[in-house]
């Protein structure tokens, strides 16, 4: 039951919840829950907020976005008021923009000016009325492309090789991993030790490991591959990989890799000419002449 009632001259607004009629907001959102671009490429981005309304979920209606963890909301619209955008968001959203003509739909989506990706994150709508509350997530996820990402192999001293990957300038924090290639197949890169720092925004990402040469069991190719979580966007350099009876010092990358073939040891060319001499015709003994006058 609806209806005014009147205290000492004030008026009040009365709901009767047990009496109204069953009703609930539902989410009817045709969008990807992740919105995946690269860093500059878009002017601007939308994220919706897509339900639909019963009657009664029409009082009282508003719509807010929040972003990641913050309480407060960045964007609020209750329908015949202007739009307000506020906190990290304030100056980068668009309030004139219309995800629809429907009055209780008409400022429910987020329209962000100039993304970059310092606003990638969580976001959520929370749609609100006097007897119902639903919230929908959108995940916004604008990558940085690796400023450089290089991976290389040092022969060492003891007959093992150190293999290092550094991927520098992406965002968010990739996942990176090497792996060793040969003509068995492709096998993950053991006890790799591992480090990530963050560099005005971006992040810096090294991991290494030293295997013992006998192990590689002959050419093999090193694959370093750094991947943004939650989406298919992936980046990979590779470097080959020979390994060498007497490691020589010194980095080796693919476009340089070492092509000198083992020599054989000084004994085992020996022995090989001895053989040699003993089967050649030349060398047999004369024979004995016997008989005479």
């Amino acid at each position: 039951m609806k209806g005014m009632d009147e205290i000492d001259g004030e008026c009040f607004f009365i709901w009767d919840r047990e009496s109204s009629t069953t009703s609930a907001i539902e989410v009817v959102d045709i969008d990807e829950e992740y919105v995946v671009f690269e860093n500059g490429t878009l002017p601007s981005v939308v994220l919706d907020c897509v339900y639909k309304l019963s009657e009664d979920d029409r009082l009282g209606l508003s719509v807010k976005w929040y972003y990641n963890d913050y309480p407060a909301a960045v964007y609020q619209w209750i329908p015949t008021l202007k739009p307000q955008d506020r906190g990290s968001l304030k100056g980068r959203i668009n309030l004139d923009y219309q995800a629809s003509e429907d009055e209780y739909h008409r400022h429910r989506a987020l329209h962000i000016l100039h993304p970059t990706s310092e606003l990638s994150g969580n976001y959520k709508c929370r749609v609100s009325s006097f007897v119902n509350e639903v919230d929908i997530i959108k995940k916004l996820v604008i990558y940085t492309q690796p400023s450089r990402m290089e991976v290389m192999a040092k022969a060492l001293d003891d007959d093992e090789v150190h293999v290092r990957c550094e991927t520098d300038g992406v965002f968010p924090e990739p996942l990176v991993n090497l792996s060793i290639k040969s003509g068995s197949g492709s096998l993950p890169a053991e006890e790799s030790k591992r480090e990530t720092t963050w560099d005005n925004g971006l992040y810096i990402s090294v991991v290494e490991f030293t295997v013992e040469e006998r192990k590689l069991g002959g050419d093999v190719e090193f694959e370093c591959s750094a991947s943004i979580p939650n989406t298919n966007v992936s980046f990979t350099r590779s470097v080959e990989y020979k390994p060498r009876m007497k490691p020589s010092e010194g980095f080796v990358r693919a476009d340089n890799a070492d092509s000198s073939s083992p020599v054989a040891h000084p004994s085992v060319l020996l022995i090989s000419l001895l053989i040699a001499c003993l089967l050649s015709p030349s060398s047999a003994l004369p024979r004995r002449v016997e008989g005479g006058f």
